[in-house]
């Protein structure tokens, strides 16, 4: 999901995308201080637990550049179940 102001509206599309065995979310997303990668994952999880699944693991998690002051892009791959 390449559009990380609206990427939260496709969660639990990408999740209905996803085989039933499972797979991988690679997710743009918009944080801004004091918030932390660590809160963004929380978040996606429980929107991702809202569609009847789980995250496995995360598999990766970095900012990817600022946006504004204290604002950043970060990006996300989850393995989803």
């Amino acid at each position: 999901m390449n559009l990380p102001e609206k990427a939260k509206e496709f969660i639990s599309i990408a999740c209905r995308a996803i085989k039933p065995k499972g797979g991988i979310i690679h997710y743009y997303e918009f944080i801004q201080d004091p918030d932390s990668i660590g809160e963004a994952q929380d978040q996606f999880s429980q929107q991702v637990e809202k569609t009847g699944r789980i995250v496995d693991k995360f598999l990766f998690a970095k900012k990817i550049r600022e946006t504004a002051p204290y604002q950043y892009q970060v990006a996300f791959d989850f393995k989803i179940h």
